[in-house]
């Protein structure tokens, strides 16, 4: 090839320089670029420059490697950053390309565009992914990691109101993803349905900036050098996570800086899949650990116990009937209850959507409800001590229970072992 060929599959270019130069000279709104497979490093380049992109393009890329690696020497402006896509490109895809021994493996500096990164590595790099001075962007990386770097994503220079979703950040040598001022801070960036695991600092760090949103993640195994703090760090305020899996990440898993002290970071609707499904540290449970101010209640399998109103009905049986749980006179008024099946809980609403778990809680709700005639079907199955507690059932009100005698698949009150669960129903006739 020669880059001053023409271009074509006939007359093919000679670098990864002189295609990008002759695609942004060029200006046609449909440019692609078609890279042989092989590895492109600045020594067989031919140039030790800066590679910009400042025009629309596809670059596929499949087999093939950038590498940075070897002696700059004195250069005044090396090829030290794989990719840089600058604010002149509004749409860019790059298919199969791998990326490695730069100083940063991509960096973005766009307003507006779209970035599409499908199935691209980028690895041994101080930073795989660098955003700087970026706004309102949406970045795809559907297919790409960006592995064994020091951090995998770096999020500066005032950058906001952007959209990065899927793509994994895995197996880096500090943070996954930091956030970071540089001046100004990142603000109100989106962080969608991305893997970030294994890394070992922090999975994110958000040392700066408010309104960054972290949605549908999953966040797993990470400081594993228990160097940092977890699975996300945060040392400002007014950022949230929601929707995400948190497992098994070192010290904790959320981390909330003394700064959050007046307002804690958001941390509810997340699933903690370690453990018994809650956090611990702050939390109840034996999941990945939340230190002080976090907000992490309700999560993924949580049950609100409290009676906020206290009318008889729990927090969340309110939710689930779409009641008012602040408000006496606002309540369910189920007169049949269902027992036994998935789900099932005690301060559940009691329809066959949300049943009760237990004959004593169904006629433990009925008795502080008001005089009505009750039913209570209960699932096939065995109610024993090892879900039942030992103690009387009276009913007070009127009440029909329902069961099975169907000998394959009976609905069995067994009382064996109990000290004050004598009669299997106590009646009070009056």
């Amino acid at each position: 090839g020669n880059d001053a060929a023409l271009g074509d599959g006939t007359h093919p270019l000679q670098t990864f320089h002189g295609a990008i130069a002759r695609a942004n000279a060029v200006g046609a709104a449909d440019m692609s670029i078609e890279l042989a497979a092989g590895t492109y490093a600045f020594a067989s380049e031919g140039t030790d420059s800066p590679v910009v992109i400042n025009q629309d393009m596809v670059i596929n890329a499949a087999d093939v490697t950038l590498d940075g690696a070897g002696d700059h020497g004195d250069a005044p402006d090396p090829w030290i950053s794989g990719l840089i896509i600058g604010p002149g490109a509004a749409n860019v895809t790059i298919n199969g390309l791998i990326i490695v021994n730069f100083k940063d493996g991509i960096v973005l500096n766009s307003d507006g565009g779209c970035l599409t990164l499908a199935g691209v590595n980028v690895s041994q790099c101080e930073t795989g992914f660098k955003v700087v001075d970026t706004y309102q962007s949406t970045v795809d990386l559907t297919g790409s990691s960006f592995e064994d770097n020091r951090i995998g994503l770096h999020v500066t220079g005032g950058s906001a109101g952007n959209l990065f979703s899927f793509g994994a950040f895995d197996n880096n040598q500090a943070d996954g993803i930091r956030l970071e001022s540089d001046g100004e801070s990142p603000d109100d960036n989106r962080f969608e349905g991305i893997q970030i695991s294994g890394n070992a600092g922090n999975g994110i760090l958000i040392l700066d900036g408010s309104g960054n949103v972290i949605s549908g993640c999953a966040i797993s195994g990470n400081n594993h050098s228990q160097t940092a703090y977890g699975g996300i760090a945060v040392f400002s305020g007014c950022n949230q996570v929601v929707d995400s899996i948190f497992d098994q990440n070192s010290c904790y898993g959320v981390y909330a800086d003394n700064a959050l002290s007046a307002q804690p970071f958001m941390a509810a609707n997340n699933s903690w899949i370690s453990g018994d499904g809650a956090p611990s540290g702050q939390g109840p449970g034996s999941g990945d650990a939340v230190s002080d101010y976090v907000e992490f209640t309700p999560w993924d399998g949580y049950v609100d116990t409290g009676d906020d109103d206290n009318d008889g009905w729990s927090n969340t049986a309110e939710q689930q009937a779409g009641t008012n749980q602040f408000d006496a006179t606002d309540y369910p008024t189920t007169t049949a209850f269902t027992v036994g099946g998935p789900g099932a809980d005690d301060d559940n609403w009691g329809t066959a959507d949300y049943p009760l778990q237990t004959l004593h809680g169904a006629v433990a709700r009925i008795n502080t409800l008001a005089e009505a005639d009750y039913t209570i079907n209960l699932a096939t199955g065995i109610y024993d001590l090892g879900i039942e507690e030992d103690s009387p059932l009276s009913p007070v009100y009127n009440v029909s229970i329902i069961g099975s005698r169907i000998e394959a698949d009976a609905t069995i009150l067994d009382g064996a072992g109990a000290a004050n669960w004598l009669n299997g129903l106590t009646v009070n006739l009056g």
